[in-house]
């Protein structure tokens, strides 16, 4: 298979990396310690970062006690190792990369596990399929993130009046899967046409000839002169044409 050389690959490096940084055996616990600090010491700052990124996106979050295999041995950097993540994105299991700069140069990959927090829209009562959501359906509840894995909302103006896509108990953790928004336009109805650029604009009066949400694009006839056009629907009942 085509990935065999590339693990090959990475296996030999992993390997290089153990044996370049001998270290003698009347030194080893005392080298042990050194490296070890170090990188708890790296670890720690971008832990830092990680919990500020998190304070700004409105969440907290607490991370797991990192151990690690008494079997490595590795020699003290002469100064702090760079820890880099492997995806950028905050979640409960990251990857970091630790990498000594030297004097024997090596690296280390360390799983950093957390429990992650955040206050977000919770039902208060069942909702029926199709059923609007309306503020008396919401209350925001402080929930440990692991059990809202496909999403979720702290902000609960931003799904007023959407609609079930099936029926939900009360205590559910809204996700975005939970929902749609609701129509502004239904087929058959009147609608406002306005057809603009940055110079002029003209409404004139329609048929939708299509349901739509919004910003959806759909079809509509202009009364006046009976042609079809496709518009985006904006607002209620109201779509727009780019001239």
């Amino acid at each position: 298979m085509s990935f065999r050389p590339r693990l090959q690959r990475r296996l030999i490096l992993t390997l290089v990396s153990l044996f370049l940084a001998p270290v003698s055996l009347a030194s080893a616990s005392e080298s042990q310690a050194v490296w070890v600090q170090q990188t708890r010491a790296a670890l720690s700052e971008e832990s830092t970062r990680i919990r500020e990124e998190a304070t700004q996106a409105g969440e907290e979050i607490r991370f797991h006690p990192i151990e690690f295999d008494e079997r490595l041995n590795f020699a003290p950097c002469s100064e702090m190792p760079a820890v880099s993540r492997r995806d950028p994105a905050i979640s409960s299991r990251m990857t970091l990369r630790v990498r000594c700069p030297g004097p024997v140069k090596w690296q280390l990959y360390v799983n950093l596990e957390a429990d992650r927090f955040a206050t977000v829209a919770v039902l208060s009562q069942s909702l029926g399929r199709k059923q609007a959501l309306r503020p008396e359906h919401i209350e925001m509840k402080r929930i440990n993130l692991s059990s809202a894995r496909l999403g979720y909302f702290t902000e609960p103006e931003a799904i007023l009046n959407q609609l079930a896509r099936r029926t939900l108990t009360a205590g559910t953790v809204l996700q975005p899967g939970h929902l749609t928004p609701p129509l502004m336009v239904n087929r058959g109805d009147r609608v406002v046409i306005s057809a603009k650029n940055p110079v002029i604009l003209v409404r004139m009066a329609g048929i939708a000839l299509a349901n739509g949400r919004l910003g959806d694009q759909i079809t509509v006839e202009n009364l006046s002169s009976g042609r079809r056009l496709r518009a985006t629907v904006v607002d209620e009942n109201r779509v727009e044409v780019t001239l």
